[in-house]
């Protein structure tokens, strides 16, 4: 589990990131392999790259540590005469090319219909996607419900300056898109903080609420009367902190729904798999077995 952390302000740009590594072992009991990994890194002169996701990839056979894919794309890619946007591209580009999410999600569907006859539930439709598959269930109360399985990947931040002392913050998802989340060109997006990893505990400081509450049906409807952001804004003026659910530390796979994929849990439909093959959310901060993750 990780959690990264950039902020922007007129006096410069900072970038910060935890350094606890986290794997599950065979028996699927989740376990600290590392308190000193390193999740920020130098991109050139000009830019800095903090990620979150997988903490170790297949290459020819052997499992290296994703520090060392970084080094190698700081070396391949002359960063120093690009923009911003353009190593967020190239960014993107080399780690689609080697994050092996693409055998997981082969595997997905066939896993989701064991997960839904294992818990007695009825699959309704699944549509796969070039990065995720999504489906329809009937829950226990016979309600239907919208979920998305994902693989396993990365997250990033990358924060720097262009050669025209301007500045940029791109979030790249790896399998995902790549979104410009500050850019000093432009008038009210210049200045802000954005976070990834395990982000429930960051949103709910900075929101004032916990966003799976956005999830409780009570809410949901009132969201389908008066408007999702008219909802939001009430919640944030509310000064009340709702505690909400059960918070998973060891970020076991959950089915979630699709609209609150990033918070919103499920307890009741807790996954157990024996060999990963993803999971349901795209956080990327739960944990296959026997897989290493920051």
């Amino acid at each position: 589990m990780s959690l990264g952390i950039n902020v922007t302000i007129p006096e410069g740009i900072v970038l910060a990131a935890d350094s606890r590594q986290t794997y599950r072992n065979q028996k699927g009991m989740a376990r600290v392999g590392s308190d000193s990994a390193s999740k920020v890194f130098r991109i050139g002169s000009r830019m800095g790259l903090v990620i979150a996701g997988l903490a170790f990839m297949p290459q020819q056979g052997v499992l290296k540590n994703v520090s060392g894919f970084i080094d190698d794309f700081r070396q391949t890619i002359p960063v120093d005469q690009l923009s911003v946007g353009e190593v967020a591209k190239e960014l993107a580009q080399y780690f689609d090319a080697r994050v092996p999410y693409r055998d997981q999600l082969k595997g997905m569907p066939a896993g989701i219909k064991a997960d839904m006859a294992r818990q007695g539930l009825e699959l309704l439709d699944l549509k796969e996607e070039p990065t995720r598959v999504v489906f329809h269930f009937k829950n226990q109360q016979g309600q239907v419900q919208e979920a998305v399985a994902a693989p396993d990947g990365l997250q990033f931040i990358l924060a720097g300056y262009n050669k025209d002392r301007s500045s940029e913050v791109y979030m790249v998802y790896v399998p995902g898109a790549t979104d410009q989340a500050r850019d000093s060109r432009k008038q009210g997006k210049e200045f802000g903080a954005g976070w990834i990893g395990q982000t429930d505990v960051v949103t709910r400081i900075v929101l004032g609420f916990d966003p799976r509450l956005q999830g409780i049906p009570l809410v949901r409807e009132a969201a389908a009367k008066i408007g999702e952001p008219a909802v939001q804004q009430q919640l944030r003026g509310s000064g009340i902190q709702h505690p909400v659910g059960h918070h998973d530390p060891a970020g076991r796979h959950r089915l979630l729904s699709a609209r609150y994929r990033d918070h919103n849990r499920y307890p009741a439909l807790q996954r157990r798999r024996a060999h990963g093959s993803g999971r349901y959310d795209r956080c990327r901060r739960t944990h296959r077995h026997g897989c290493h993750h920051l």
